[in-house]
């Protein structure tokens, strides 16, 4: 019968099985520079062109309340 108890591995041997504490540093400073360039530069600028074609159709619903016109909806 095979023995179920697992062979015994440290954490330093899993940790050079990875590439070594350069390579776990590395992956960590990616993930952080990543994380930030995501928090900073992506979402807002998502969220501003998001706004921005909220505001345009806004405006033209607006535009088209005052000529007293019906607003274009697609029929199926």
């Amino acid at each position: 019968m095979a023995d179920n108890t697992s062979p015994d591995v440290t954490f330093w041997e899993t940790i050079d099985h990875l590439g070594g504490i350069w390579a776990i540093i590395g992956v960590v400073v990616a993930l952080t520079v990543f994380y930030v360039a995501l928090i900073e530069f992506m979402i807002p600028r998502g969220r501003i062109s998001q706004a921005e074609r909220a505001k345009s159709q806004r405006t033209k619903l607006m535009r088209a309340a005052r000529e007293n016109v019906k607003s274009q909806r697609l029929v199926d």
